[in-house]
């Protein structure tokens, strides 16, 4: 089912693309990441998918919001 756009929705997805900041300093406070090169990469290359997801989502909502007049 999905969820009706409205402002609300498209504030809360920008919102959630803000994270990527606090995400980012998490990783780089994280000692442990340090000590293996690999899982440092595997943890970046997931964070860059994830917000990949994160940003399409929300230009879909903007898109979709622009289409059926809710913005202008």
């Amino acid at each position: 089912m999905m969820k009706q756009l409205d402002r609300f929705t498209l504030e809360d997805q920008i919102m959630q693309c803000w994270g990527v900041t606090d995400d980012i300093e998490m990783i780089y406070h994280t000692e442990a990441l340090y000590q293996d090169q690999d899982r440092m990469m595997n943890v970046l290359l997931g964070l860059h998918e994830l917000y990949n997801i994160r940003f399409q989502r929300m230009f879909d909502t903007f898109e979709k919001m622009v289409h059926e007049g809710k913005i202008t």
